[in-house]
């Protein structure tokens, strides 16, 4: 096999496809039973081999703009790195231990003068406080440990949520509670109730404010060895040695030197220092509170570049955004900061600067990772018994939490990534042949669910609304109001209420159709329809000069509102799609590109999917669902056929009427179904009009070479379209007479009429050979 599965970056990249490519016996894998779409490679093609594998990389139609984003967030993640490694060094438990002593020794002293110590001794502020807040735990010492072990297996001394509980109950048990030497659960009476409260209050009393105090007098060391004896455990070792009187975890075995020890004695060991410690006493280590303390500040430590990595990023985007917003918007002056819009320049919740984390954390930590690997190697002279240990302390641990953060964060996004991956791959890789490309092949595409109609409609009324809040003029105003009331009665609302009325809820619909729908392609199609939308076209026949009269804004609702308030089609793809179907309308017209241009302007506005979709809709309805309706005909047929097409009646859950308007009015008027009462998709093109034919054909060629090419690589359905095509060219030119002179005005009309059918038959030949080119190219 050649050619490469490409999984895209961005949001705006995505691999599967909401338009339906309905080939006959072809199906998805693992695609629902009623939808049958993509195409297998065909007989010629080579098949796959059994140790052949989806090669899986950024698509190489990724934006430069797209590109800049990622660059500098793996920029950042480099020089972050190379900081870290430069500057932070190595993760030091010794100096985490040696700062978290100075640290606990400074509290002490601080509490004990508080309660009256004068002294400048740490000794002496041990003896202050230990004086004043005396446990009754302490009379079990011999029981639990003796000196050295108490504070690790006295849960009464665990600075730990069950440390306090365990500090309750004795207080109203009289039972001191713990572990033995074997780490088993032990209960041991208080000899003496002097320090057990005499009622409530008292309890209480002894069990939080006297206990807290007694802990802060231990934390660093006894009286007699003040700052280096021993301390209590900190959170960490506590919760650790807590559970690890539950059944399971007694049983762990770790390894220490040359044996296997119980897991209870291995903290035991890393309490006292002696796991961690060396011949060296000197170096001995104690994993006690202090030491968590400084561990505590060595992450922190490492947190620096992780943390100046975050703020270049984000910044990054801030900016960049930030910049564009007001170039958009065309912000000439404090007053009109008010027109930005926070959500589009914000480094908050959206795909992008999650992936742009995403990147940026995961290079910071692959090549600080790496470093990790490198020294250790180096001062262990390779890969022997000293090269974990000096590796897992040049590691920089605040960056591995960050990238375990953010991977969850895009774990979504990552996910959508690798299903598409894998949709695309299976249905590049399925095993069949070629299929029989007759007038029978069904080609369905442009089209939405029920709930992408509605947004699609709602975004169509809300760039309406934009342009008339753009408008100056009064009279202007008046009559899009005008406008706009009689098209959302007929072609939007009806009877419906199909469009969304608040727009920051449109956007929350769009988020929540992401979230259920298996890609996000739809949203491209809605970007394009969009964008192709021109309002104030003529509703009725006696419109005509009273629309030409209105005048819509320059300011575009698409890339000035929808490209900013969601995460997946940017205002570079919408230019992309609209590039693309500009070119095609010039390519099929024989314009030149300033001519291209000028008709993307006027000429091509009106073909666009408002104007001519929306006078065409009943007929295409009729034509493609008409023929269920048996004993309908006129306005009830039309009516009949447009619900058929939104989904059935209001009352049976469709869109009604309205809802089949707006289906193909948004681009789902390419719908060719043979049988009873269908025609082929070329009959149904050069039924309706030359510009609707033009208008259909260059939205075919974007979608095959925008989308099926460009992100699928599919040149094999692109050919099994463009063969569709021809074929129905073929049965069409068949039928289309020859126009000869005449006289008669009937006549006259008729001929008119095959003119313009031939018309529209050049256009597919266009269309044809664009397509061939696509497929071959």
């Amino acid at each position: 096999m050649t050619g490469k599965l490409a999984v895209p970056a961005t949001a705006s990249e995505e691999l599967q496809l909401r338009y339906d490519i309905i080939i006959p016996d072809r199906q998805l894998l693992d695609a629902p039973a009623d939808y049958v779409g993509g195409a297998a490679p065909t007989a010629s093609e080579e098949q796959t081999r059994p140790d052949e594998i989806a090669e899986i990389h950024f698509d190489e139609y990724i934006p430069a703009t797209d590109r800049l984003d990622y660059v500098i967030a793996a920029s950042s993640g480099l020089l972050t790195a190379a900081l870290d490694v430069l500057w932070v060094g190595e993760f030091s438990l010794t100096g985490a231990q040696a700062w978290g002593r100075e640290e606990a020794n400074s509290f002490v002293m601080k509490v004990a003068r508080s309660k009256g110590y004068r002294g400048n001794d740490l000794s002496g502020a041990i003896r202050k406080l230990e004086s004043l807040f005396k446990i009754a735990n302490d009379q079990v010492t011999s029981e639990l440990g003796g000196s050295l072990q108490h504070h690790l297996r006295d849960f009464g001394h665990h600075p730990t949520a069950i440390g306090l509980l365990f500090s309750i109950l004795t207080q109203f048990t009289g039972v001191g509670f713990g572990t033995d030497t074997q780490g088993n659960f032990k209960s041991v009476p208080i000899p003496s109730d002097e320090l057990i409260g005499k009622n409530l209050p008292e309890k209480l009393f002894f069990a939080v404010v006297v206990w807290a105090f007694h802990l802060i007098s231990d934390m660093a060391g006894s009286s007699q060895s003040a700052g280096a004896g021993t301390g209590i455990p900190g959170p960490l070792l506590a919760f650790l040695k807590e559970v690890s009187t539950l059944p399971v975890i007694k049983d762990i075995k770790t390894k220490y030197k040359d044996s296997d020890i119980p897991f209870s004695v291995w903290l035991s060991k890393l309490f006292n220092g002696t796991y961690l410690g060396i011949e060296d006493k000197d170096k001995i280590i104690k994993f006690d509170l202090r030491t968590e303390m400084g561990i505590l500040h060595e992450i922190g430590r490492q947190a620096v570049p992780v943390i100046l990595n975050e703020c270049i990023v984000k910044g990054f985007y801030f900016i960049r955004r930030l910049c564009s917003e007001i170039r958009e918007r065309e912000i000439q002056s404090i007053k009109d900061l008010g027109k930005l819009d926070p959500e589009n320049f914000l480094p908050f919740k959206n795909r992008t600067i999650v992936r742009m984390t995403t990147v940026s954390s995961g290079v910071f930590m692959a090549v600080e990772t790496s470093s990790a690997a490198v020294r250790a190697v180096i001062k262990n002279k390779g890969i022997n018994a000293g090269f974990a240990q000096d590796f897992l302390l040049n590691i920089n641990y605040s960056g591995i939490g960050r990238f375990v953060i953010a991977c969850a964060a895009d774990s979504k996004y990552i996910a959508e990534d690798f299903k598409k991956a894998y949709i695309a791959f299976a249905e590049k890789h399925q095993n069949t042949g070629n299929p029989e490309i007759d007038g029978a092949l069904s080609i369905k595409f442009l089209q939405l669910s029920k709930n992408q109609a509605v947004i699609l409609s709602s975004l169509k009324l809300q760039k309406v609304l934009y342009d008339i809040r753009q408008e100056k003029d009064a009279k202007q105003i008046a009559s899009k109001h005008e406008w706009m009331s009689d098209w959302r009665e007929k072609a939007v609302d009806g009877d419906t209420g199909l469009s969304i009325e608040d727009e920051a809820a449109i956007y929350q619909s769009i988020r929540a159709e992401l979230t259920d729908s298996l890609d996000s392609s739809w949203l491209y199609l809605c970007a394009l329809e969009l964008a192709l939308f021109k309002p104030y076209f003529p509703l009725n026949s006696e419109q005509g000069k009273q629309c030409k009269t209105i005048r819509a804004c320059k300011n575009l609702y698409e890339k000035e509102v929808f490209g900013h308030r969601q995460d997946v089609v940017t205002n570079s793809d919408t230019d992309a799609l609209i590039t693309a179907y500009k070119k095609y309308i010039g390519t099929m017209s024989n314009r030149t590109r300033k001519t291209v241009i000028a008709v993307a302007a006027t000429a091509a506005a009106t073909i666009a999917t408002g104007g001519l979709a929306w006078a065409f809709a009943p007929g295409i309805a009729v034509t493609i669902a008409g023929g269920t309706f048996a004993g309908l005909h006129g306005a009830a047929l039309t009516s009949a056929s447009l619900a058929a097409l939104g989904g059935g009646a209001i009352t049976a859950g469709g869109l009604g009427m309205a809802g089949g308007t707006a289906i193909i009015a948004g681009g789902g008027a390419l719908l060719g179904i043979t049988g009873s009462g269908a025609v082929t998709l070329t009959r149904l093109l050069v039924s309706t009009s030359k510009e609707y034919t033009l208008n259909e054909c260059a939205k075919l060629l974007t979608f095959c070479n925008e989308v099926l090419i460009k992100q699928y690589g599919k040149k094999t359905v692109v050919k099994e379209i463009q063969a569709s095509i021809e074929q129905g060219i073929q049965l069409l030119e068949k039928e289309i007479p020859i126009v000869d002179e005449c006289t008669d005005n009937a006549e006259k009309e008729r001929k008119k009429i095959e003119k313009e059918k031939a018309e529209s038959l050049r256009y597919l030949h266009k269309c044809s050979a664009e397509l061939l080119k696509l497929a071959e190219g």
